[in-house]
């Protein structure tokens, strides 16, 4: 089975995503380790806080945001290539007619 080459893209975003969670966990600085991977992380942070702040403290952040923000950077990175891909399809398309 080939692995196709518009979700390397994807594939290599959720693999440096993750990479920042693991050296979040691996290197705290008291409370600011998981501060920059929060602010690239926007809507898993604003679904975990309106779950509130006891769901943020009950389970491990590696876990909410090394598992919710890389698969959400793995298909935010795999939408925009679809949609360049077809937006592209779409324009060539136009030229030859």
């Amino acid at each position: 089975m080939k692995f196709p080459l518009f979700r390397i893209p994807a594939a290599v975003a959720a693999l440096l995503h993750s990479g920042a969670c693991w050296y979040a966990a691996t290197h705290p600085d008291g409370n600011f380790e998981w501060f920059p991977i929060m602010v690239i992380d926007f809507p898993v942070t604003l679904i975990l806080y309106l779950f509130g702040p006891e769901t943020m403290r009950a389970i491990s952040p590696l876990l909410w945001f090394g598992v919710l923000g890389t698969l959400w950077w793995y298909f935010v990175v795999l939408t925009v290539t679809n949609i360049t891909i077809e937006r592209n399809a779409l324009l060539r398309k136009i030229r030859k007619a």
